[in-house]
């Protein structure tokens, strides 16, 4: 009867091998992970710097917005200035009537 065993040889081959298998599988494993670090770093740099634009653009609208807010009330401001200078400039007397009506008090 024989016993089939596996030479020691064999049995080291195998062993080495099988580390080689492992080792393999670390390193992909590796390579892995930094790629996916890499991946992760790369959106949030992205994900930042739509964000800064995002906001950059929101400041500059409400900027204009503010802007186009004061000279719209600079205009109102302005017209209904001129509006009571009209009427006003109704309202007056010209030169020659207070003129004449100081003559008429002093003769009077």
């Amino acid at each position: 009867m024989a016993i089939n065993s596996v030479s020691f040889w064999k049995q080291n081959q195998n062993w080495r091998a099988r580390q080689q298998e492992l080792q393999d599988q670390l390193d992909l494993m590796s390579s892995l992970t930094d790629s996916m670090t890499s991946a992760g770093t790369t959106l949030s740099s992205g994900l930042a710097t739509l964000a800064g634009q995002a906001a950059a653009k929101r400041v500059v609208e409400q900027a204009k917005a503010k802007s186009l807010a004061q000279t719209e009330a600079a205009e109102k401001a302005a017209a209904e200035e001129k509006a009571m200078e009209a009427v006003s400039a109704r309202l007056e007397l010209p030169d020659y009537v207070l003129l004449l009506a100081r003559k008429v008090d002093l003769l009077a």
